[in-house]
């Protein structure tokens, strides 16, 4: 996977070469993008390529998100809305109180806010307590999954978590993985499946055969979390 910055903006793309005579762009409905190479032309050509049609990249993914956007189901941040976390779907319970935060408790996600009213508020609150529930428990997972990958000598990667509009996950050249916020929704063999996903880019970082023979190598049984999560909006 390159990457490279273009106004300010990551475009994330993969190379593949074949018998071609000109360059080429693919851009899947997911977002994910293939750079189509000639046989021998060197990655700095290519690079170049798209950096000359950043705009249009930057555009057509606009356009993707805004046609996810139209389908996806807004949250209105209301007493009894049905939340998810790690894979469970739980009423939200909100009230009055000086300080802000969340709470589990008895099959309810309890939140607390000083504007119980204020749907902006409420919106933080509740993406605070995920962010803050991501950076406790990706790290036991991510603990657990790069097991799987000691044979392999790797360079211990870096995670990073953010919220991300089209990904689940990412993993640059340099080892840099970034998990999005939202997966923390999703059930424990969900987010184990991510990251397996992420860690297998380290070894082979295009989805060729290879990489996908890797996969059923490490996760046999991967093919059917990846297809619950291709339908789960983001």
């Amino acid at each position: 996977m390159e990457t490279i910055v273009y106004q300010n903006k990551e475009i994330q793309f993969e190379i593949k070469h074949s018998k071609r005579r000109t360059l080429g762009i693919k851009i899947s409905g997911d977002g994910s993008i293939l750079a189509r190479s000639p046989m021998g032309l060197i990655k700095s050509e290519v690079i170049d390529f798209i950096k000359s049609n950043g705009s249009w990249i930057l555009k057509q993914l606009k356009k993707l998100e805004s046609s996810r956007v139209s389908k996806t189901y807004t949250n209105d941040y209301k007493n009894n809305e049905i939340h998810r976390f790690l894979g469970q779907s739980y009423p939200l319970q909100i009230s009055l109180a000086k300080k802000r935060g969340v709470t589990l408790f008895q099959n309810s996600l309890y939140l607390k806010s000083p504007t119980p009213d204020d749907t902006n508020d409420i919106k933080k609150v509740l993406q605070k307590f995920y962010k803050s529930q991501a950076s406790l428990i990706f790290p036991k997972i991510i603990d657990k999954c790069w097991l799987l990958f000691e044979k392999y000598k790797l360079k211990t990667p870096i995670y990073r978590y953010r919220l991300m509009k089209r990904k689940w996950g990412t993993c640059r050249q340099d080892g840099l993985v970034t998990l999005n916020i939202e997966l923390i929704k999703e059930d424990i063999k969900s987010i184990e499946y991510v990251i397996i996903h992420e860690m297998c880019h380290l070894i082979v970082p295009n989805h060729s055969k290879n990489f996908y023979d890797l996969m059923d190598l490490i996760l046999p049984n991967h093919k059917e979390t990846e297809s619950i999560l291709d339908k789960t909006i983001i």
